[in-house]
This record gives C-alpha cells, structure tokens and sequence, in this order.
C-alpha cells in the first residue's frame, strides 16, 4: 500500500481528479480519495465542511457532504435515513465510487480513464442511489461525449450501455454509430444486456434502412417517349443496365451506405448511356433516390 501525505495547497495535484490510481494513504493505514480528502478545498459551492464519509468496499473512504448526497430521491438508497451515521459503506469498489462521485459533482473522469465496466457499474450506482442519469451525464457533458467518441470504434458497446440503463438519448445518439456493424454481431449476453425493448429497436432500425434502400433502387427511370435517336431496344437496354446496377447496389449495401457511395456506384453508368433522354431520366432517378435516402432515419 502506498504510504504518503496529501498537501492539498500543492498546485501540481489536478484538482478535479477523482483518481482511483492516486489514491494514498494519509492515516495510518486508511485509503483517502485525495480530492476528496477531508483537508481538500473545494470551489463553491463545495468550500463547507465534509460531514460524511464513503467507504468503499476495498477500503477506500471519501469525505463528501451529505447535502450533495441528500439530492438523492431515494435517500441515497436509504442511508441518509439516520442523519447520526457518519460513515456509510458502500458495496462499489474505489474505482466505481471514484467515477459515480465525480458524476454527482460534476467532476473530470478524464485524468484516470474508467473503463466501460467501470463506466457501467458507475452508472449502476447513479441508479442505485437515486440520481438521474440525464441530469448527471446530460448530451452537452463531457462524459457522454466522449462516449459518443467511444462508439466511433465501439458502437456497439455505447450503445448497449447506454439500453442496459435505459438512458434514452445516449442510446439514440449511439444507434446513429451502430449502422456500420453487422447486426450479427449482438450475441445472446449482450441481447439480454441491452434488454428486449432497445434490442428490437436497434434491429428495426437496421432492418428498415435495408429495405428501405431496397425500395428506393428497385424502382425503375421513367421512359420517355420514342425519339429518332432512341430506340425501344436501346431505351430498354438502358433501363436493364439501371436494374442490374441497382440490384447489385442492394446486394452490397449495408445500413450507413451514404449518398457519396451511391453516386460512385452509380456514375459509372451513365456514361454508358449514349441517349440524352435516356440519361437525363436516370441521372433524375437518382436524384430522387438521393434525397429520398437523406431523409430515411437513422436513429432509433
């Protein structure tokens, strides 16, 4: 165990640091969480005086203030109720007390990087003791940015952190990330992790996007009326080419296809088309495809 003072005046320390992976030992052989530590000065509206202490259940304690706590609608799962008890234990280890405490006041959890476990069993914890998960991680925080960040390359696992709490406007903003998956990718635990409700919802989204990009390819250029440059046979041909690149479209595309893909995919034949009225028709179906394909939803 590391054994050192905390000097709370000392400008290095972040104050803002909630850090499970600096936390030492201050007395004898008790764990503080230093910026919680009961010496620490806080801004307001943290400058008073800490009158309770966190136990985690590895032992680390954190002074806070019982009117912070007290914002709880469940009396901080009813261990407030006795307003002579001091010391709470709590059954979260250090670094999820560290990631919900920084949550409840409004604290960096940048400087120690929490994991997504560590991020799930805070949000537990949010729940847990009567805290709301969009007042304490709302969409302009930072937090749930960088989550949004996460689901860049992890969409998935935003996502069904985001159902398994049923926090609804981290789930639609994730659903967004999720389109560049394969569906086939939610396995038995995590469908009973994200719960019935948003698991269905994610494969409607999924599903409906599909067959809605089916819809939209599989209808046909208008015709145009015979012209001494175009024949039936050509007009036909050129329709023919349409349908066959269409369906290859639709074959290939997955549920986050964006309209440059689809104008790449699909310039290529109209270069092929020799007849003004032929292209003229295609290049305006395409059009409609276009802005038909921007407005299809793309959230749950």
């Amino acid at each position: 165990m590391i054994q050192r003072s905390f000097d709370a005046a000392d400008p290095s320390y972040p104050s803002q640091y909630l850090g499970g992976q600096s936390i030492g030992s201050v007395w004898g052989m008790h764990n503080v969480s230093p910026p919680l530590h009961p010496h620490i000065r806080l801004p307001p509206p943290y400058d008073l005086h800490q009158d309770t202490i966190l136990c985690s259940s590895d032992g680390v304690f954190f002074h806070v203030h019982r009117q912070q706590l007290a914002a709880s609608v469940n009396s901080f799962a009813s261990l407030l109720i006795d307003p002579t008890v001091h010391t709470i234990i709590l059954q979260e280890s250090s670094p999820v007390v560290n990631c919900f405490l920084s949550l409840v006041y409004g604290f960096s959890c940048r400087p120690y990087s929490p994991s997504f476990g560590v991020i799930s069993e805070a949000f537990d914890a949010v729940l847990k003791y009567g805290f709301s998960l969009p007042v304490l991680v709302p969409p302009e925080s930072e937090l749930f940015q960088d989550l949004l960040h996460a689901a860049d390359s992890h969409p998935l696992r935003v996502y069904t952190l985001a159902a398994h709490h049923s926090y609804e406007a981290l789930a639609v903003a994730a659903s967004a990330k999720t389109l560049s998956m394969n569906i086939n990718e939610v396995t038995e635990s995590i469908a009973s992790e994200m719960g019935s409700p948003y698991l269905l919802r994610l494969t409607h989204l999924h599903s409906d996007r599909k067959e809605t990009f089916k819809e939209l390819m599989h209808v046909a250029p208008d015709s145009h009326p015979q012209s001494p440059g175009c024949t039936p046979e050509r007009q036909s041909s050129a329709m023919r080419a349409y349908a066959l690149a269409a369906a290859y479209l639709v074959w290939q595309a997955t549920p986050d296809v964006g309209n440059e893909w689809i104008v790449s995919n699909l310039s290529p034949l109209l270069e092929r088309i020799d007849c003004p009225l032929c292209k003229q028709n295609v290049r305006r179906r395409i059009d409609v495809v276009l802005e038909a394909w921007a407005r299809v939803r793309c959230t749950i």
